[in-house]
């Protein structure tokens, strides 16, 4: 269970400032609720506090509470032990995340090689530019043909249409089979 604290019950605790309390928070030594509420059994609550108590210990400050030496002894063993663990928790977040990242960018380059695609795909894209250019060459006659059978118009634009279609689904096709 988490033990809320207003900021100044800990700027007391810590036997520090309000201000100092703010400005940890601030730089993410504290940890607040939605609140803005001390969260004070959180670890980086803890290790922010045990550090004031020892650093108040050391060289106490004009009209501040003063921790009994008997208390702040385990405190700073405490602290460091919290340093340490708060450390080696940071390095593994730390190397989990960029394992993920290595992970994940190997899946990208096995999945996809930006260049080999790109050359496949141009090659096929060339290679219907062509077709397609050519085609009113191939579907002249044709078109020819049905005009002098009395073809509308409607008929001829799906003679080409048709033409086109066939030469784009069949570049699909083998663009497909290629990738695969």
């Amino acid at each position: 269970m988490n033990s809320i604290i207003t900021q100044v019950e800990l700027s007391r605790l810590a036997g520090t400032t309000r201000q100092a309390v703010s400005k940890a928070i601030g730089a993410g030594h504290i940890k607040v609720n939605r609140k803005r509420r001390v969260v004070f059994d959180h670890d980086l609550t803890q290790l922010w506090y045990q550090k004031q108590v020892a650093k108040n210990t050391e060289a106490p400050a004009q009209g501040m509470a003063q921790p009994k030496t008997s208390e702040s002894e385990p405190a700073v063993s405490l602290i460091s032990l919290q340093r340490e663990k708060l450390e080696q928790e940071i390095g593994k977040i730390t190397a989990d995340k960029r394992l993920k990242q290595l992970q994940l960018a190997q899946k990208r380059d096995v999945l996809i090689e930006k260049d080999a695609v790109a050359g496949v795909l141009f090659q096929y894209i060339d290679a219907l530019n062509i077709a397609m250019l050519d085609m009113p060459e191939m579907v002249v006659d044709v078109v020819i043909d049905k005009i002098s059978a009395g073809a509308n118009r409607g008929e001829i634009i799906k003679i080409m249409r048709d033409s086109i279609r066939k030469s784009i689904v069949s570049t699909k096709k083998q663009i497909k089979g290629r990738l695969k």
